[in-house]
């Protein structure tokens, strides 16, 4: 802000607006103001001129929010909702529903696409979906449901023996083999004995389990038997019961888990269990690699391809050669489809390394070599009370995670590489990863932190919060947020070297007329993504009132009108004397000619209190607006705010000021 002083009065005045949004209401870089709403002045520091409008390409009350998006090779957009719904959009932005892939839940959902097979792969809850033959005119499309065949591992598939060492290791005798081409049979017993001879050990290679698979070779009329899994304490894991009626044509019968349980694999511990089976009648005989002994039990082991998460979250990237990567709790898997949709673990490697012991993977990227995993540690109920997160960073080819950087600070949400820098969001703060296994604030997002609110603050930020638009780095912010905390795209950067990184609250969200959670109104945005000229964005209006849900999915681009309504608020001036009392005469603002279906009121607050708008307005064609007031004041802040209605043009706004008087007979320092 320039200043000149004509006697006693003083003329404050901004042209220059660069400086972006200030940390503080009284504090800021140079040119940099307290606040504002769909003005940017990073392409014209000279100016301020007013954001496009998101135009609502779906408005709907059942599909669902949009939770992932991703793009074809023939420039489709695809989405997916926490309801199942994939969506398509087409070049002219139509959106329509292409697949109802799940009907059963509400999932937090991801989606990404594979050029290799032309196909979509989708992650929900502990699935793994996918959507081939997604371009052309004539799609023949089809919803598959992945999952993992049995394990072919030796520790599983082979009858385990001791090392030299004392470490149990397959000795490659197949468990679903016969001795020598003849039957070996054992009686299943009718209750639960702890020798040898009564239990089957093996060493997984894939969690959570599933399904056990076991080869009857006799069997009653009636009854069942039960599958109990101890760990190498003899503590029970789990157990599964089976009936006659389960067996099938081939003599299999499936001990299938209520709730698929983690177990620890092989390459986290190595941990040994073993299987028991027991009987409700002695007329129950299974297939052994030796007769009389379960330790050769003919049977398959089975696991889930992803694990039940507490975050609900599964990220999913699509990676060089066509690889897959999936968060799946505190794994990372890593899958190149070979179109099965059974694939076997080696093919399916569900638990390729491991992150943080009791965090979940919740969002992924890369940078340089590595593929960089955000860890947070979850609460059951999808809690995020826990101050504990990590970056994990893992060069595709090492067993397990490379190096990681634990983070103080929080749970790292919604990272996003940028410039070779990795941005995240942790507790209300805006942070980047640059190297040295440290990380930097860049600025904090809101002021609102919850204390003295009476509010319990359970503000998160959703996966694919950010994303880049024209060299500016945008974010969505909150994702989610008990507290009335403003939200919106925010934006942070510069279009010039020459300029600093700036901060400016860009676009708002449809159907939040406040901008924020009210008594009425309650929000929750899926993401942003931003593809070429169009920028999407999903978000979800609850009404209170009503009860109901409206879901929404906009886009800004090129055909975008101006934001329906923007507002400029300047930093506090106190002259550096607050308790003198100063005089403000009038306020002026500058502007193009103002576009028609735009108007412009000015507004000022004293001494915190209620903003004071001016009684005049700016109408089309219009240059400038003056506001005499004649007040008062201590503290003082200054403004204005625009209405468009129907507006094709932005506003473009070149200065705005005050004429102050100083009062100097009232400058001394007491009463």
């Amino acid at each position: 802000m320039a200043s000149r002083y004509d006697s006693t009065d003083l003329v404050i005045c901004q042209t220059s607006f660069y400086g972006g949004q200030g940390s503080d209401k009284k504090v800021g870089i140079k040119n940099a103001y307290a606040d504002s709403e769909c003005l940017d002045a990073r392409l014209e520091p000279s100016a301020m001129s007013v954001l496009a409008e998101a135009d609502i390409i779906r408005k709907t009350n059942e599909l669902g929010l949009v939770t992932g998006m991703t793009q074809s090779a023939d420039g489709m957009k695809w989405m997916i909702t926490d309801h199942g719904k994939l969506i398509k959009v087409d070049r002219a932005n139509i959106a329509t529903v292409q697949a109802n892939v799940w009907t059963d839940d509400v999932s937090r959902a991801d989606i990404a696409y594979q050029n290799m097979n032309d196909t979509l792969y989708i992650t929900a809850n502990n699935r793994l979906y996918s959507f081939d033959k997604v371009t052309g005119d004539n799609l023949a499309s089809r919803v598959v449901v992945h999952s993992l065949n049995y394990s072919t591992s030796n520790t599983v598939a082979q009858i385990l023996v001791r090392s030299p060492a004392g470490y149990l290791t397959g000795n490659g005798v197949d468990r679903w083999s016969f001795k020598s081409g003849g039957a070996g049979t054992t009686v299943v017993k009718t209750a639960l004995f702890e020798n040898d001879d009564d239990k089957c050990v093996f060493i997984p290679d894939v969690s959570p389990m599933a399904k056990i698979a076991v080869r009857v070779r006799n069997h009653p009329a009636s009854g069942g038997m039960t599958l109990i899994l101890h760990n190498n304490a003899d503590k029970e894991i789990a157990r599964a019961k089976a009936s006659v009626s389960d067996i099938q044509a081939d003599g299999t019968i499936n001990f299938t888990l209520t709730k698929p349980i983690e177990i620890v694999t092989y390459k986290t511990g190595g941990t040994e269990y073993h299987i028991h089976l027991v009987a409700d009648t002695s007329d129950w005989t299974v297939d052994t690699y030796e007769s009389g002994k379960m330790y050769g039990l003919h049977f398959r082991y089975y696991a889930n391809a992803l694990n039940i998460t507490s975050s609900g979250y599964h990220p999913i990237m699509a990676y060089k050669d066509g690889t897959l990567l999936v968060g799946n709790g505190r794994y990372l898997m890593q899958w190149l489809p070979t179109g099965a949709e059974a694939e076997t673990p080696e093919v399916m490697q569900s638990n390729r390394v491991s992150a943080v012991d009791g965090m979940e993977i919740t969002s992924l990227t890369s940078s340089d070599e590595y593929i960089v995993m955000g860890c947070e540690r979850v609460g059951k109920g999808q809690s995020r009370d826990f101050q504990q997160g990590s970056l994990c960073f893992w060069d595709c080819v090492a067993d397990n995670v490379n190096f990681r950087v634990d983070l103080e600070e929080g749970a790292p949400q919604s990272l996003y590489s940028h410039q070779n820098i990795i941005y995240m969001v942790i507790d209300n703060g805006l942070y980047a990863y640059t190297g040295s296994k440290a990380i930097a604030k860049i600025r904090t997002l809101t002021s609102d932190l919850g204390e003295f609110s009476g509010v319990d603050n359970q503000t998160v930020v959703y996966d694919h919060a950010m994303t880049v638009r024209k060299g500016i780095l945008l974010l969505v912010y909150p994702g989610k947020t008990t507290l009335n905390t403003r939200a919106g795209i925010y934006s942070y950067g510069s279009l010039d070297k020459n300029y600093p990184n700036s901060y400016y609250y860009s676009y708002a969200l449809p159907g939040l007329p406040d901008n924020c959670n009210t008594d009425k109104y309650i929000f929750e945005v899926g993401g942003i993504w931003n593809f070429g000229e169009n920028l999407y964005i999903s978000n979800r209006v609850h009404d209170n009132v009503s009860n109901s849900d409206t879901w929404y999915i906009t886009v800004v681009n090129n055909s975008s009108k101006p934001a329906k309504k923007f507002k400029y608020e300047s930093l506090e001036y106190d002259g550096s004397y607050p308790w003198k009392a100063k005089e403000l005469l009038r306020m002026v603002a500058t502007f193009d000619p103002l576009p028609e279906g735009c108007t412009i009121r000015l507004k000022y607050k004293i001494n915190g209190g209620k903003w004071v708008f001016s009684e005049g307005k700016a109408k089309p064609g219009d240059t400038e607006l003056y506001f005499e007031v004649n007040k008062r004041f201590k503290v003082l802040q200054f403004g204005l705010e625009g209405i468009n209605d129907g507006a094709t043009k932005p506003a473009r706004i070149t200065s705005i000021g005050i004429n102050i008087r100083s009062l100097p007979e009232e400058g001394k320092m007491h009463k």
